[in-house]
């Protein structure tokens, strides 16, 4: 399977042992006790490992304020004048992965915010999906907007797309996805393969994860949500990504059909992060309209 959780991304081989451990105790328990053990799997699915934060060189010059989402908070940060452009940072992250990103917007005239997700970095939570990054990142553009831009990397690209499905009349301008996975069965199926779960326990760790998010699972895919979206975008991706399939790139623009889809060579899936030549095309893409919408 081509897509991986990012916190499993090195196969079985490379796992904690900790992890090992979960994958035997799931097989074993598996066979007695199916849907309590997929319970627990999923709960671990949703929960990020590791949580880290910004640094506070990350965040030099920023003011920073709180969002509320749900029973908890946001924290956002922003810097510079302009046009607002959110960044939204992958699984595992924080606001701080875009610390390259800030000053080159900067420099180009806008306002640039950025936002730890849903149980990471500053922000309130222990687990998180998409749907509900989603749905607190709806109250972050509602309360920040209006938006010329938003760039998001790889689950936060994700999220950003369920986000524009569930609430299309925010104000956002265009969108900018990088590293985007598509199918979300996916990612949960490279999940349970990394741990070697039985299949009934897989089947019913999908049905837990549809009542924790309240959203169906199989048939969940970007370029479904983003099928005729009618904001300018921009799918960029890395032939040599080793967490997301760049398949998945251009199926999502083809759906999206006012995405332009832009293919980079040996920067594998973080490196679009830190890439100056990446920074500058984005750049240019969003300084096409921007004239059009008033400073933040």
């Amino acid at each position: 399977m081509a897509v991986h959780t990012n916190h499993l991304s090195e196969g079985s081989a490379g796992l904690p042992t900790t992890m090992r451990l979960v994958g035997w105790s799931a097989r074993v328990f598996g066979r007695v006790f199916p849907r309590t053990v997929a319970f627990f799997l999923v709960r671990l699915f949703r929960t990020p490992l590791g949580r880290r934060a910004p640094r506070e060189a990350d965040l030099a010059g920023a003011t920073q304020h709180r969002v509320r989402f749900g029973d908890g908070h946001l924290r956002v940060y922003r810097y510079g004048q302009g046009p607002a452009v959110l960044l939204v940072h992958g699984w595992r992250a924080h606001a701080g992965r875009f610390r390259v990103w800030v000053p080159a917007l900067v420099a180009r005239g806008y306002s640039v915010l950025t936002v730890d997700i849903p149980a990471h970095g500053h922000s309130d939570g222990a687990r998180t999906d998409p749907f509900a990054t989603a749905e607190a990142l709806a109250q972050v553009v509602q309360k920040e907007g209006p938006l010329h831009a938003i760039v998001a990397h790889s689950f936060g690209a994700a999220s950003v797309s369920a986000m524009l499905r569930h609430n299309p009349g925010l104000s956002v301008d265009r969108v900018v996805l990088l590293g985007c996975p598509d199918r979300m069965l996916s990612v949960m199926e490279s999940f349970a393969q990394i741990l070697a779960v039985r299949p009934n326990v897989f089947r019913a760790m999908v049905g837990w994860a549809e009542r924790m998010a309240g959203h169906r699972i199989e048939g969940a895919n970007v370029a479904d949500w983003l099928n005729g979206q009618p904001r300018p975008g921009l799918v960029v991706h890395d032939l040599a990504d080793e967490v997301v399939e760049y398949e998945a790139a251009p199926r999502i623009a083809a759906s999206w059909g006012r995405a332009d889809l832009v293919t980079t060579e040996g920067l594998g899936h973080d490196g679009l992060l830190y890439d100056e030549t990446v920074i500058a095309r984005v750049g240019v893409f969003l300084d096409e309209h921007a004239a059009a919408r008033p400073a933040a």
